[in-house]
């Protein structure tokens, strides 16, 4: 399970941490990188470190308080709605995405190809065949090199099945708005 910034940060800077969720997440990097004494670039590998060990004094405390509380001024003076902006910023990934993969379908039908299936293929069978040599105890994965490669090729092979049969991200997005949109009932 991989750390999550935003969510440990939610107590100490909730607008730093909405902010790393969306398109202002460079400007929430760099006001944490100041606060936590952390030289400029440090980026979210830095602030990660910090965080996990556990070693931010009262005084990175107040820094990040601080600077979180000065952004939130700011966006309030220009009037910016940060959730309205993260949600536009999620929705305008989506659509790229969805154009990105509806642009590669409709190459693969024009030129009819046999490379694109060829290699779907050789991704899909080189991990299942990986799979089934790993779970009869065939290969090893001991190594960080064995678990980076069945890393990398389990998300290949996830992004082959999501380009032939649709992803959830869509429809994950659709039942969201589809509950945003919804009233609630009135409470009797």
């Amino acid at each position: 399970m991989s750390f999550d910034i935003e969510k440990t940060l939610e107590s100490i800077a909730p607008t730093l941490a909405a902010m790393l969720g969306g398109p202002l997440a460079g400007t929430a990097v760099t006001a944490l990188e100041s606060a936590l004494g952390l030289s400029p670039g440090a980026g979210t590998d830095g602030i990660t470190q910090v965080l996990q060990s556990g070693a931010m004094t009262p005084d990175m405390i107040a820094a990040v308080r601080k600077a979180d509380q000065e952004h939130a001024d700011r966006l309030a003076q220009m009037q910016v709605d940060l959730a309205k902006l993260n949600a536009s910023h999620q929705e305008a990934l989506a659509a790229t995405d969805v154009t990105d993969r509806v642009s590669a379908r409709s190459m693969e039908v024009s030129t009819r190809s046999y490379l694109v299936p060829a290699l779907a293929l050789l991704i899909v069978g080189g991990f299942l065949g990986m799979v089934a040599a790993t779970l009869g105890g065939y290969s090893r994965t001991d190594g960080a090199l064995a678990g980076t490669l069945i890393g990398y090729l389990s998300a290949k092979a996830e992004q082959v099945v999501a380009f032939y049969f649709g992803s959830t991200a869509g429809s994950q997005a659709q039942v969201q708005m589809i509950h945003n949109s919804t009233p609630n009932a009135p409470s009797k």
